[in-house]
């Protein structure tokens, strides 16, 4: 039943049943009302269930209740006139208005108004249709967004690069959302920081400000806004930033200034991939609005793959610009090989266009220098899928050959298929130019410093000579003259040269350093006795100045170090020598203290304190550089050549220390250097076999290649009494071994005393042989001495690794040798009688009738190392002429073979057998071309090994003319023990009277060069002793000898001043 609000009604059609049913069932909601008094008379079930049941009949008060605005209240009684009114002229049904109702629940809905005439009343029906207008409302939406989004991706498309599109999209977020500012954060460096790109802003000079100010942040991860919505991926709101209690907008300082309030934002994402953060903000504090975020996240989810391909194209375009304008060639080709892209730069080097080369093999390049093992390593290379890098010898379109440096590489597919290869080449023949161009210079520089090097060695001996005698000429002239005033002037002479000397010294030194060959000996001496003896050395030199010389040393200095004690001395004496030159009153204090101790090794400071002139800041600053004194008065008051300090300074570095100066003008200065040395424990001196002590056989064996060096060990031992084997290698050694085993019942036990052990043979070599001995039985302690011309400081810890005990460098000194023997075998025995030698003073050609030097020869040395035996010496330089004359050829020859490992063997056998007759320079050639035949490089070896044999071959010729002298130097025969003949023995009219005038002149030429030119004296001495042997004149001849070799220059004018006078009145007396 519907709801009678009259309970009765006058109109029929009201009161039929099919009417009430209807009215009733309608899914709208119904409303009777009558025509002239719009009284409520009927409402059904569904308007009662919408809005309720009516309280009041009025429909005024009802529509006052259902509609509060009085305007809309308004409008729509006026659509409910209008409409009535519309169904007076035309009953029944008509187009129905809209109205908009408030239901029970609150919720504004929208409903359909129909109006039907029934005679004096009117049916209002109220259709619900808020779902369809929401859903025409959407779809009206949706067509405006697509348009709306449309619009946008058409600007960002027509954007003109990726901060373009960013921009179109920061405006059209800001429009849509009502945003006065927004701005771009884009991740650089790897992903690790945001850093800002563009912006879009209202015209405000506010907002101008802080999108200046932000320019000056950055964001990692987590930091500010921008940071927290990169790192937690979604969009953030902060309803007033400038009010932040959480610091999360890091900003704030520029924001005071900006009007900004409420700032939020979102990420830009393609494929879950951030390109960018973009923050918005509002000159008002605002609630977070998730409809305004939604609008901006549909254009950004929109937009998001389009910013990302604008990115891209960018990206590309500046790659493109780069391999475009690139200074190096770019090909790419495809698998075969075959080009499909070259950049401009490639026709410029090889003269080749673009549409030349498209389609073709780069082989068309190739100059036919490099072989097919070269192509074949770079095609295996990049097949395997690695890079190839190398040079290219290639040809230009004209012809002409260039050198490319190239680096070569695949491009793989997304299933890791190789699909093409692309190529980096740059032109460096140029380069290589410059590079043949610096290695011919340095090769000259090289050949300079050599030449350099050799005439510094060569002036350095031929000014020594005669700096000597002037130095020893006026040391014995100042204790003959009684003249105060020519005493005066000789020891200006004497001062005067030891001063040459020490600049001598010290420009070696200096070209030593500077061409990187002075090097760091690591010897074990006694510290503390190092300190005093500097101190000692010139106690006289400040004694004679009245300056006091003082010295302290730390107690807890290591007594025992390992280092260069040479070096350390030297910079030592230098500050000490400087001290004393520049300090004219007070005192010196020299200073040694232990700075640092650790467990190997220990840092000494050596200081030393004057009260001398001082020096100045500016004085000091160059103070240690060559040549550099404190000012050029210095040099001409004090003298010098500014090279001891610079010197020092290197020598200290090279020992891994400092020197530096402290100096108050006036005042005086302090010298500080450290070194850094290892410790050392006290030497262990073996226990020495006594004198008395009788073996009961002392054998020593010698394994040694080289002929020379086998017969003066052997003589040399022989002499005093030893039984010698000798081997000429390591196999020859083990033999002679078995031989000797072989003569003494049961194990090797006592069959050897001692073993000399050559350490370079060929084939098997020192080391291996002494360990092949030391496995025998019986001779598992027999002490091994290693012998070897190797100057390296690593030798002695080798020798000791391979069981050796001990080490003797060659050439050999006869007295070291000698206490080596001692140590380890004992005193000769005494059973064995010593037999006579040259050597002996005593003898009838005693040595010093021989030339102490002749060119290419120092006899001296020679005779040295044979133990003073003169007439063995003479031997071996006769068996040295026989074995080596023909060595240059040998050496010629390897070297054009290549074979450079044979080369160095002979060269160390020349140069040890060179060494042992006192042919030194011989020696050092030698050296030099051994040292060249394994080290040099290969592109320089052969000429300065060509270099070095012609510097060998001219020695050696004057070395074969030395060697003729000195045998025409005859001496008495070995059955015979003749005297020196006296003048009644033999009369002096045994010299003819041509010979007498020849012995005369060159006796007065003596005189004369002893003053003048002492070497070349030698040489005048040696033909006056062929001239007058087996004369009466031979006795003031082996004086004059004597005399001459003891550097007695006074002594020895004197006699041959006398005996000009003798061959002149033909009287030897």
């Amino acid at each position: 039943m519907g709801n009678n609000l009259m309970g009765n009604t006058t109109d029929n059609q009201q009161n039929n049943p099919w009417f009430q049913n209807l009215f009733n069932a309608s899914i709208t909601a119904n409303v009777v009302v009558t025509l002239d008094s719009h009284r409520i008379e009927q409402v059904n079930d569904r308007f009662v269930a919408l809005f309720g049941r009516p309280q009041s009949l009025d429909l005024d008060d009802s529509l006052t209740k259902l509609f509060p605005d009085p305007a809309y209240r308004k409008w729509i009684t006026e659509t409910f006139e209008r409409d009535l009114s519309r169904t007076e002229k035309k009953p029944g049904l008509d187009s129905p208005s809209v109205v908009q109702l408030q239901t029970l629940t609150g919720e504004l809905r929208h409903f359909e108004l129909h109006l039907s005439r029934l005679d004096t009343h009117v049916l209002v029906s109220l259709l619900d249709v808020t779902e369809r207008i929401q859903s025409i409302e959407e779809l009206r939406g949706a067509k405006q967004r697509a348009v709306f989004l449309q619009e946008i991706l058409q600007s960002i498309a027509e954007a003109p690069d990726y901060h373009g599109a960013l921009r179109t999209a920061l405006r059209t977020i800001c429009l849509a959302t009502e945003s006065v500012y927004g701005e771009a954060w884009i991740p650089k460096n790897n992903e690790e920081v945001l850093l800002r790109g563009p912006e879009w802003l209202t015209e405000d000079p506010k907002l101008r400000y802080f999108a200046e100010y932000s320019k000056t942040f950055s964001f990692a991860r987590g930091e500010g806004l921008p940071g927290q919505i990169w790192k937690e991926k979604k969009p953030l709101w902060q309803r007033d930033a400038s009010v932040d209690t959480e610091s999360v907008f890091l900003r704030k300082e520029g924001l005071k200034h900006s009007g900004l309030k409420a700032m939020w934002g979102l990420p830009v994402q393609n494929d879950k991939h951030i390109i960018a953060i973009l923050v918005f903000g509002f000159q008002r504090e605002v609630e977070q609005d998730d409809r305004l975020i939604g609008t901006a996240t549909t254009i950004v989810q929109a937009i998001g793959t389009l910013i990302e391909r604008r990115k891209s194209e960018e990206e590309l375009r500046k790659l493109s610009f780069a391999v475009q304008q690139s200074p190096i060639s770019i090909v790419i080709t495809d698998r075969r090989g075959a080009i499909e892209y070259v950049n401009p730069r490639f026709s410029q080097v090889t003269g080749y266009g673009i549409a030349e080369v498209v389609g073709k093999n780069p082989r068309i390049m190739k100059s036919g220098e490099q072989t097919r093992a070269f192509y074949k390593n770079l095609w295996d290379t990049l097949l395997a899928g690695k890079m190839w890098t190398g040079e290219f010898i290639n040809k230009r379109k004209d012809g002409t050959k260039y050198v490319e440096k190239a680096s070569i590489g695949p491009i793989f597919d997304e299933s890791g298929k190789i699909t093409h290869f692309v190529a980096l080449k740059e032109d460096i023949t140029d380069q290589k130019l410059w590079e043949q161009e610096i290695q011919m210079a340095r090769e000259a520089a090289e050949a300079a410093n050599r030449a350099k090097g050799t005439f510094l060695a060569t002036m350095s001996h031929e000014i020594r000579t005669p700096l000597n005698a002037i130095i020893g000429l006026s040391y014995l002239a100042a204790q003959s003259i009684k003249d105060p005033k020519e005493r005066e002037y000789i020891h200006k002479i004497n001062d005067a040269g030891k001063n040459l000397l020490e600049i001598i010294n010290d420009i070696l030194d200096f070209s030593k350093i500077e061409a990187g060959k002075m090097s760091i000996e690591a010897v074990t001496f006694n510290l503390p006795t190092l300190f005093k003896t500097s101190i000692e050395t010139f106690s006289e030199t400040a004694a004679l100045k009245k300056v006091s010389l003082e010295s302290q040393m730390d107690a807890t200095v290591p007594l025992w170090v390992s280092g260069d004690p040479t070096r350390i001395r030297q910079v030592l004496n230098n500050l000490l020598s400087n001290a004393i030159k520049f300090t004219e009153r007070g005192s010196i204090t020299a200073e040694m203290a232990l700075v640092k101790s650790e467990e190997k090794n220990a840092v000494v400071e050596f200081s030393v304190t004057d009260t001398g002139i001082g020096m100045t800041e500016g004085e000091m600053k160059n103070l240690f550089q060559p040549f550099s004194q404190a000012d050029s008065s210095m040099s001409r008051k004090f003298g010098g050549t500014g090279l001891g300090l610079a010197i020092s300074d290197s020598l200290v570095k090279k020992m891994g220390g400092t020197i530096h100066v402290e100096s108050e003008k006036g005042k005086g200065s302090r010298f500080t250097f450290t070194v850094r040395l290892n410790l050392a424990e006290a030497p262990e001196e073996r226990p020495i076999t006594k004198k008395n002590e009788r073996t009961h056989g002392k054998t020593i064996l010698i394994v040694e290649d080289n002929d020379l060096n086998r017969q003066i060990f052997t003589e040399l031992l022989s002499s005093q009494g030893y039984s010698v084997i000798s081997a000429s290698n390591g196999h020859a050694a083990l033999e002679a071994i078995e031989i000797q085993g072989a003569q003494a019942p049961g194990d090797k036990d006592g069959i050897l005393d001692l073993v000399l052990m050559d350490l370079r043979m060929p084939g098997m070599d020192g080391y291996e042989t002494a360990r092949r001995i030391h496995q025998i039985k019986g001779l598992e302690t027999v002490p091994i001495i290693a012998m070897s011309a190797d100057a390296r400081n690593t030798v002695r810890e080798e020798i000791i690794a391979a069981g050796m005990d001990d080490f003797i460098s060659k050439p050999i000194s006869p007295p070291d040798f000698f206490r080596i023997l001692e140590r380890y075998g004992g005193q000769p025995p005494q059973d064995r009688k010593l037999p006579q030698t040259d050597s002996d003073p005593s003898g009838p050609f005693s040595q010093s009738l021989f030339p102490q030097r002749l060119p290419a020869l120092s006899v001296a040395d020679g005779i040295r190392r044979t133990g003073g035996n003169v007439g063995f010496y003479k031997t071996l330089l006769s068996d040295f002429f026989t074995i080596y004359r023909g060595e240059i050829e040998k050496l010629r020859r390897l070297v054009l073979e290549e074979k450079y490992t044979d080369l160095e063997l002979a060269a160390h056998t020349l140069k040890g057998a060179a060494a042992t007759i006192g042919a030194n320079e011989v020696a050092d050639v030698a050296d030099r071309i051994q040292r060249n035949a394994v080290q040099s490089e290969e592109k320089n070896r052969q000429n300065e090994l060509k270099n070095q044999l012609a510097e060998l071959d001219t020695l050696m010729d004057t070395l074969w003319g030395s060697i003729d002298t000195l045998q025409r130097w005859s001496a008495p025969q070995a059955d015979t023990t003749p005297s020196v003949p006296t003048p009644s023995a033999v009369s002096p009219q045994a010299l003819s009277s041509s010979q007498r005038e020849q012995a005369r002149a060159l006796a007065l030429e003596i005189a004369d060069q002893l003053l003048l030119d002492i070497p070349r004296s030698r040489q005048s001495l040696e033909s006056l002793g062929i001239l007058i042997q087996g004369t009466a004149f031979m006795k003031d001849y082996e004086t004059l000898c004597r005399l001459m070799g003891e550097f007695e220059i006074i002594s020895a004018r004197s006699l041959a001043l006398k005996m000009v006078r003798d061959f002149q009145s033909m009287s030897p007396l």
